[in-house]
């Protein structure tokens, strides 16, 4: 939206007097990534007097070595001697150094903020206020302040932790940089750039809890430890928040939000543009604000365009830069939290994202599989790319539930996963992946219930099948079916033997062997009628009953024939044993091949009635019973499972 013109006159006026408080030489000489202070406004002297409070008097007295100790094991400290030696100088600013030093009392090394020799009261006072407000503040982002003395010229001197580290701006415009690898992200700098950034707010966060707002923060204020360590530095010119305002500009012009450029009021949201500007460095390598002067500088500052970040930016990260370095405080995020809290879920959803990427390359090779006709070959791949594809799928839409691509790419998911158990004819299976679809399948829901029409129509044809060839299967019942057969036998055997026994070992008359096999018979019939529906529970035992009942008419019809012609009860007894062999060939033949055994026992008997006719009655009574129990024996045994 364009500024109206009054916006501009007043931005104009803005920069005009700010260029008078620079003043025309210090404005030439000034780099505009530089930290503008009190002292580098014109009436700097007055302006400090004025916002620094009077060093106090009673500060305690700290004496140091100008030339230390080289660094290692302790040395045992002379009487009197120093407790600080300095080593060397870690760095210096207009007015002030930062040495390294060895503390001998306890040991350690330690870093020394002192002032550099001459330097007026002002500045002793604004290091005083710095090391009153950095030491008030007590978190892992703040580098300690040890102690606050003053030195033998009676300036202030502070001792502080020393951190060996690199900022963040030189990680920012060096790639290659080793602190990268240290953090674990040289292969993602912008995640770790993202993390770096969320400590930072961190700090911010708990400084703004006390009140204490920084107006300086930039990728050179930000110390990366070598450990994983992330400090906020240099808060010279950070203030209380309820402290009178001055209407004076203080901070880094490349970074200011438009309110500093204007001197007017900062509060959190001041912070906020200053940390949105590092967001915008970490993503394009270059200063929120960029131009050849100061001036050009602040004026790009005051307006605060919109940036139209190129399309290696990711789009969120874009806009969440956009908003905290919006012109209009209002519309920036309120807090440092709130402005994290878009960080941490873009880096969630980032995490979201990979994964379902690597998701939807596994459903492309699924669906791949698929299209290459009928299942694939390697079926345990893909149902291992589905279960992966879809694994992926559901971590990544838990912590991004509204990722429309993400969804798309379960939806092909489960489309391939059903497709799949289709084609394994696995209709249930299919039909709960269904119903995980948002939006169901009309083609594929009526694929499925075809499968289960098929489905059922197969079950029930595989039942009668079953029931077929149970009904066939001679195991089963086989308990039941030696009951008759073992009762012919023993009935069989009995009156074979009696009447043998009386007889004096001669066959038995015509009629005595029609009386038998008539007995016989009605036992059988009887007893299949009595017990039917244990004896004729499946079809073998039904066909077995009833070649028994027609071998042993066919006995009684051949004895009748025989007494009606007058037939040798030898030649009856002959003819007995072929009945019974024909009887027992249709068994082999329509029950089980087993039967042909009690053929081969019939026969040999039959032989033995041929070739000692004198011993028929013995050869038939012992070849029938053996053939009963040969029949009894070879037949299979009935089924336990």
């Amino acid at each position: 939206m364009r500024r109206s013109m009054a916006s501009e006159s007043n931005d104009e006026a803005v920069l005009e007097e700010r260029g008078k408080q620079l003043g025309t030489a210090r404005t030439l000489a000034l780099s505009p990534g530089a930290t503008i202070t009190h002292r580098t406004l014109a009436q700097s002297e007055a302006t400090a007097m004025t916002l620094h409070a009077s060093l106090p008097a009673d500060l305690p007295r700290l004496s140091i070595e100008a030339r230390g100790e080289p660094l290692g094991p302790a040395r045992v400290a002379r009487a009197g001697s120093p407790d600080y030696a300095i080593v060397s100088t870690l760095g210096e600013g207009g007015m002030g150094r930062v040495h390294l030093a060895r503390q001998r009392s306890l040991d350690r090394d330690v870093a020394l903020k002192t002032l550099k020799p001459g330097a007026p009261r002002d500045v002793a006072a604004a290091l005083f206020r710095e090391a009153r407000i950095t030491g008030s503040l007590e978190h892992p982002g703040v580098i300690p302040v040890h102690l606050l003395g003053l030195d033998d010229d009676g300036h202030p001197m502070l001792v502080m932790k020393r951190v060996d580290g690199v900022d963040l701006g030189t990680l920012l415009h060096d790639p290659a940089h080793a602190a990268w690898r240290a953090r674990g992200r040289s292969e993602d700098r912008l995640v770790a750039g993202l993390e770096i950034l969320e400590q930072v707010c961190l700090t911010v966060e708990f400084a703004h809890s006390h009140g204490i707002l920084h107006r300086d923060i930039k990728p050179e204020n930000v110390m990366v430890g070598s450990f994983g360590e992330v400090y906020l530095l240099d808060w010279g010119i950070a203030k209380p928040k309820d402290e009178p305002r001055a209407e004076t500009i203080v901070g880094t012009p490349v970074y200011m939000a438009p309110e500093m450029v204007r001197g007017g009021p900062v509060d959190e949201r001041s912070d906020v543009y200053l940390l949105g500007a590092m967001l915008h460095e970490l993503l394009t390598g270059n200063p929120r604000h960029e131009g050849t002067t100061v001036m050009d500088v602040l004026r790009n500052a005051l307006a605060s365009s919109l940036v139209a970040y190129g399309d290696d930016v990711p789009q969120p990260l874009a806009a969440i830069a956009n908003r905290a370095t919006h012109r209009e405080p209002a519309e920036r995020y309120p807090t440092a939290g709130a402005f994290r809290d878009a960080l941490a879920d873009f880096l969630k959803r980032r995490s979201a994202r990979a994964l379902a990427d690597a998701a939807l390359e596994r459903v492309g090779a699924l669906e791949q599989a698929l299209a290459n006709g009928g299942t694939p070959a390697d079926l345990a791949g893909a149902y291992r790319l589905a279960t992966e594809a879809r694994f992926g799928l559901v971590q990544s839409l838990r912590e991004h539930s509204d990722d429309s691509d993400a969804r798309e790419a379960m939806r092909r998911c489960l489309v391939a996963s059903i497709e799949l158990e289709l084609r394994q004819e696995h209709a249930e299976s299919a039909d709960a992946l269904l119903h995980e679809l948002i939006v169901p399948d009309p083609t594929l829901q009526a694929r499925i219930a075809e499968l289960r029409a098929r489905a059922g129509a197969r079950a029930k044809e595989h039942a009668r099948l079953e029931r077929l060839e149970r009904d066939l299967d001679p195991r089963a019942e086989g308990q039941r079916r030696l009951v008759p057969l073992l009762a012919v036998s023993a009935i069989s055997g009995a009156l074979g033997l009696y009447v043998l026994l009386t007889g004096g070992g001669h066959p038995p008359t015509p009629q005595t062997a029609l009386a038998i096999a008539v007995a016989a018979l009605v036992v059988i019939v009887t007893g299949v009628i009595a017990l039917r529906r244990r004896l004729l529970s499946n079809a073998f035992n039904r066909r077995a009953a009833g070649l028994l009942i027609v071998g042993t008419g066919g006995l009684v019809l051949n004895r009748v024939i025989g007494l009606a012609t007058g037939t040798a009860p030898t030649i009856t007894l002959t003819f007995d044993l072929g009945v019974m062999i024909v009887a027992c060939l249709a068994g082999a033949v329509t029950l089980h091949p087993r039967f042909a055994w009690s053929v081969a026992v019939l026969g040999l008997g039959l032989v033995s009635a041929c070739v000692w006719p004198a011993h028929i009655a013995p050869a038939f009574i012992v070849s029938t019973m053996a053939a009963v129990v040969v029949i009894a024996w070879v037949l299979p045994r009935e089924r336990t499972g």
